[in-house]
């Protein structure tokens, strides 16, 4: 597949460019009413079975990934004509008939692709049929068919994924599943909290199913790209749970205990078919007790002013984390601190969807002290927490691979400094917000705090020479300076903005010398690489 990718990489771009050319000229076509409702149907099956014809003609040609291509972009076109002619208001087909042109199509899709180990035109496939709903929008009332339309697609991916082990069907529909659900719940505007959570909760145990499912079928093996996705399914489930329920001001205990069970059960089954696979199942068993404290905190919780309850919460797990990464780092045990590393990473999520909750405490009979206050300080805990993760795991050499602890002291700092954003940009609003400043100035303000932590990001890269992080500071300053040109600098001329603009001048200039030295000391280490 990597041979494929690297080869026909661009090809494929330039098919999924076509087909999103067809969904928005079917779009257009609706909106300036150019074409017939029926017509445009009927194009789209045309367009449709013609890219089968030509992919099929190339396949007998011998030219197979071509063919497979232009095949799997005909059956994206055909799924795009199906969400067309249920969605569309003018044609509205009946659920039947939609459930009964997809699971034909997708049976189709299946045996062809399972049979004949037509990698491409599956994923193909799938992809475009899990983008159209992104881009041709069912109305509110068609939710439920809009459901069973993604379903249908999701099961057809996962079972192809765990059959004939092709992870990458797994990876994308879950992904596109989980921007459809995004993007169609702030396009409904959900007036009840019942359809939203059942959605989600069918996502995530159609997904815990299949994961497993496909772990199973790779000889019950549970690490790499399935525990990967097993969490984020898992942390998707719990961050909508808390959002949907918290929006209705319902208590979200149950839905977030059932998560917690299900993932205990989860690790106590791996356990039982794998008894060698400890870090899914210790990530798996951690994941379902945070996640069952979590709700047992919404169940009975004794602080409840000004969002306190979230800062013990968030206090307390931090806590026990690193009591438990402490231990693994005495006994030695890899999978104990990798456990801890989850536990902080959980937080990390936790805190980023209630932090924004938590007031401010007046202390020292001062209304409000950037950085010194209760959210201010779980800020900077759980961000110094994440450093020092991340600076000890590459020095752990008595554990793991080495490759795997690179890759995640990089990923722990990213999440540590993106800890950092958050802290900056909270700590500036409510510092305006308790003295009443003028909210004009709050913009050229906000905007200086992030160079100040695209500055972070560059010392931090300079120290654990990671080129990771001098990218991310790259689109840190390129984002910022556009919001200072053209949003913060837009009306009239003041000295404010005059004192601002050299701030930031003077904060761009110790970034250019920070990068200067890191460039220097990297052209120094290949002339002594090529001296010796």
């Amino acid at each position: 597949m990597k041979d494929i990718a690297k080869k026909y990489g661009i090809t494929i771009l330039g098919a999924g460019f076509m087909f999103l050319a067809f969904i928005y000229f079917l779009k257009l076509a609706v909106d300036l009413n150019w074409i017939p409702p029926v017509g445009r149907a009927a194009l789209g099956l045309v367009i449709g079975v013609t890219g089968l014809f030509v992919g099929y003609t190339q396949y007998l040609a011998k030219r197979k990934t071509i063919g497979e291509i232009c095949a799997g972009l005909g059956t994206s076109v055909l799924y795009a004509t199906f969400a067309y002619a249920s969605f569309s208001p003018d044609i509205q087909w009946s659920a039947n008939a939609l459930l009964i042109s997809m699971m034909g199509l997708s049976s189709l899709v299946i045996a062809v692709g399972y049979r004949m180990n037509m990698r491409m035109l599956v994923f193909i496939s799938l992809l475009g049929g899990l983008l159209t709903p992104v881009i041709i929008k069912a109305n509110p009332e068609q939710d439920l068919l809009l459901f069973a339309y993604v379903l249908i697609l999701n099961i057809s991916a996962l079972w192809l994924s765990a059959t004939k082990k092709w992870q990458e069907l797994r990876l994308m529909s879950f992904l596109l599943t989980m921007a459809i659900f995004i993007s169609y719940y702030f396009y409904f505007e959900p007036e009840q909290w019942v359809k939203p959570m059942f959605y989600a909760t069918s996502f995530f145990m159609v997904y815990i199913i299949g994961l497993l499912s496909a772990s199973w079928h790779e000889s019950k093996r549970f690490e790499g790209l399935n525990l990967y996705l097993g969490l984020l399914n898992a942390i998707n489930y719990v961050f909508w749970s808390i959002y949907i329920l918290d929006s209705f001001s319902l208590p979200y205990a149950l839905p977030t205990m059932l998560v917690g069970l299900i993932f205990i059960a989860a690790g106590f089954v791996m356990y039982r078919l794998n008894g060698k696979s400890m870090l899914p199942v210790g990530a798996y068993a951690v994941l379902g007790i945070i996640v069952i404290a979590i709700s047992a905190g919404d169940m009975g919780i004794m602080f409840q002013t000004n969002g306190m309850n979230f800062v013990m919460s968030a206090g307390v797990w931090l806590l026990l984390g690193t009591l438990v990464y402490a231990t693994g780092y005495l006994v030695k045990s890899q999978n104990i601190r990798y456990a801890a590393m989850a536990v902080w990473s959980l937080v990390v999520v936790y805190w980023y969807s209630v932090a924004w909750d938590v007031q401010w405490v007046e202390w020292f009979g001062v209304k409000y002290i950037p950085f010194i206050n209760p959210g201010a300080l779980i800020w900077i805990a759980i961000a110094l927490v994440g450093f020092t993760y991340s600076k000890l795991i590459v020095k752990q050499s008595d554990i793991g691979s080495e490759e795997l602890n690179r890759h995640l002291s990089t990923a722990i700092a990213i999440l540590s400094h993106i800890v950092l954003g958050g802290l900056f940009t909270v700590q500036i609003d409510n510092l305006w917000e308790a003295y009443r400043i003028g909210r004009d100035n709050l913009g050229l303000v906000m905007s200086i705090s992030w160079f100040v932590y695209a500055f972070t990001l560059f010392i931090w890269g300079a120290y654990s020479s990671n080129v990771i992080f001098r990218w991310m500071g790259y689109i840190v300053i390129g984002l910022s300076t556009l919001k200072v040109l053209f949003i913060d600098l837009s009306g009239d001329a003041s000295m404010y903005k005059v004192v601002a603009l050299l701030v930031v001048g003077g904060i761009t200039m110790a970034i250019g010398y920070v990068n200067k030295i890191w460039v220097d000391k990297g052209e120094m280490k290949n002339e002594e690489k090529l001296a010796a």
